[in-house]
């Protein structure tokens, strides 16, 4: 009986899902597996599993919180004015054919910035180049987000928490 209480809680508690696509390079890859955490607590860098409004699953990283000013300027992340390094991103531009990472980001996010609504986040992927994300559809409110990525779990050679 104590197993199938551990199951039930874990059932409870986590899920999996299935990355489809290359937008959150190079954390993680298409067809991993990965454990989300069913959560409320959200913070920024998280990798979350989102819907957006049309009910489309995403996996995405947290770049705004609730009341944030997000503005990208010369490649570089300002979070209420503040230069934050963004160690994760994908880092296979080749600036010699004019790649950028925020050269499809909408004027107001490269020029005066974007204000996160509370109760939203603003979630955009790793590979930003590709990736569709808040600069395409918007901050995402809080009850979009279904929870946190804690781990891949597959395939077992790439396993690691986050």
């Amino acid at each position: 009986m104590g197993g199938a209480l551990v199951a039930l809680l874990v059932r409870l508690l986590f899920f999996v899902a299935i990355v489809e696509g290359t937008s959150m390079k190079p954390t993680l890859h298409n067809g991993e597996e990965v454990m989300v955490l069913r959560t409320k607590k959200i913070h920024r860098f998280d990798v979350v599993l989102a819907t957006d409004q049309a009910g489309l699953v995403y996996v995405k990283r947290v770049i705004g919180l609730p009341g944030d000013n997000i503005r990208y300027h010369n490649e570089k992340l300002y979070v209420n004015g503040r230069v934050v390094a963004e160690d994760f991103l994908y880092k296979q531009l080749d600036l010699n054919k004019h790649q950028s990472y925020t050269a499809d980001f909408p004027a107001d996010y490269t020029s005066k910035g974007v204000h996160v609504p509370q109760g939203t986040y603003f979630l955009v992927g790793d590979n930003r180049p590709i990736s569709r994300d808040s600069r395409t559809f918007g901050v995402i409110p809080k009850k979009q987000i279904k929870g946190r990525v804690v781990c891949n779990i597959a395939p077992f050679d790439q396993f690691r928490f986050f």
